[in-house]
């Protein structure tokens, strides 16, 4: 590029002297026809100003040349290996968070003599209490007889639905510390990517993986803690459903009691 731009200024001088010359050359022929002008006018200031001319010309050619690379520069993308690689270890962080029991239908789960986690995202918390632990107010009410009948059988699954929700618990945890490692590695890669970008657009392209990355770790840290939350609150359903019944066994013993003294 450098042996071009001095080349180039070369030419620029040489036809600016050449220009200068061939005025200085059509003055002189024009003096001796001119039978009144004895002495040749020779016009030092016509010559130096179309070497200017001409050097302007080409320093606004070359200026233009320059911004013109800067342009092209600015507009550069990253490598696209290298961006596919980012986006790739992204989309396998994000893909890590639907590994694990909760992804399964409650059917699927059945087959294998498994319970639906509180979150399992083919059904709802709601319905999955339901099933597994119950409704207080039923036992208040006295409305399900199913609750007394097979009272160890209700507090097995029960139990078993805790136990479920908490490995779905644990599988969070071990899928958000991959999914974190693995964007980290990608912010990692775009750091690179823009300490070593060639333009304008090659930063912004790791300023938008980081930013997603960002995105989805703070997506990360709000499924394990929706997780928790949600363990959290079965644990309490199932040891409030234990409590409720068995005080309404107590209230239905001191009920038998009193009406067999009232018997007598």
């Amino acid at each position: 590029m450098l042996r071009s731009i001095s080349r180039n200024k070369k030419k620029a001088i040489i036809l600016g002297v050449f220009l200068g010359a061939a005025s200085f050359v059509g003055g002189s022929l024009l003096a001796t026809k001119n039978t009144n002008a004895a002495v040749l006018v020779h016009d030092d200031e016509n010559i130096a100003q179309a070497i200017e001319t001409v050097a302007n010309t080409y320093n606004i050619l070359t200026n233009l040349q320059k911004q013109l690379l800067i342009d092209i520069l600015n507009n550069k993308k990253l490598d696209a290996g290298k961006w596919l690689a980012i986006l790739k270890g992204q989309a396998e962080a994000e893909a890590q968070n639907s590994n694990g029991d909760f992804c399964k239908t409650p059917a699927e789960l059945s087959q294998s003599g498994e319970l639906p986690g509180v979150l399992n995202r083919h059904s709802t918390p709601t319905a999955v209490m339901a099933s597994t632990i119950g409704r207080v107010q039923d036992v208040i009410n006295g409305n399900n007889a199913e609750f007394w009948q097979n009272s160890n059988d209700r507090a097995f699954t029960r139990a078993a639905a805790v136990e479920a929700s908490l490995k779905d618990t644990a599988q969070t945890a071990s899928n958000v510390q991959y999914s974190d490692a693995e964007l980290a590695k990608s912010i990692d890669d775009a750091l690179e990517a823009a300490n070593n970008a060639e333009g304008i657009m090659q930063v912004e392209q790791a300023n938008a993986v980081i930013a997603a990355a960002q995105v989805r770790s703070i997506q990360n840290g709000n499924l394990i803690l929706a997780q928790m939350a949600a363990s959290t609150a079965q644990v309490q359903a199932a040891n409030n459903m234990e409590d409720t019944m068995r005080r309404k066994a107590e209230q239905v013993a001191h009920q038998k009691l009193d009406e067999w003294v009232k018997s007598f």
